[in-house]
């Protein structure tokens, strides 16, 4: 009996969790560290980007989104990479890369972007389930 309502409790706090973790995706705003995802996984850098959104004045939508969705002309993954090692080199670029095709694959939406990392999260759940069982 407590085994059954230890797992019912379980399952319960997964799926409010997977709930709070997926709701209204799109309504929230990048936190810092997604902006800076979007500007390395399009291929730019931060000196790139600042050189040309720090003026002092106020930034057209057009030229932030730039930085934020991959183009042809941003060097395409040899330019993430580059990018990467120019500025971060403790960053591994493979999540990076990912983003990119997932980007391309699935749209530049937010609620496109964040879906990598909320499936990532949840395959977290079995990973740990399996690495426990070991």
């Amino acid at each position: 009996m407590a085994a059954r309502l230890f797992t019912l409790l379980l399952l319960t706090s997964l799926a409010f969790g997977l709930v709070a973790r997926t709701l209204n995706l799109d309504a929230k705003p990048y936190w810092l560290d997604e902006s800076y995802t979007l500007l390395r996984s399009s291929g730019h850098t931060a000196a790139e980007a600042s050189k040309e959104l720090w003026l002092g004045q106020v930034i057209p939508v057009a030229a932030l989104l730039r930085y934020q969705h991959p183009s042809p002309h941003d060097g395409g993954p040899a330019g993430t990479i580059a990018g990467l090692a120019r500025e971060e080199p403790q960053l591994p670029p493979l999540y990076f890369l990912l983003a990119r095709k997932w980007q391309q694959w699935f749209g530049a939406s937010k609620p496109s972007v964040r879906s990598l990392s909320v499936i990532g999260s949840l395959l977290a759940f079995p990973s740990l389930y399996w690495l426990c069982r070991e």
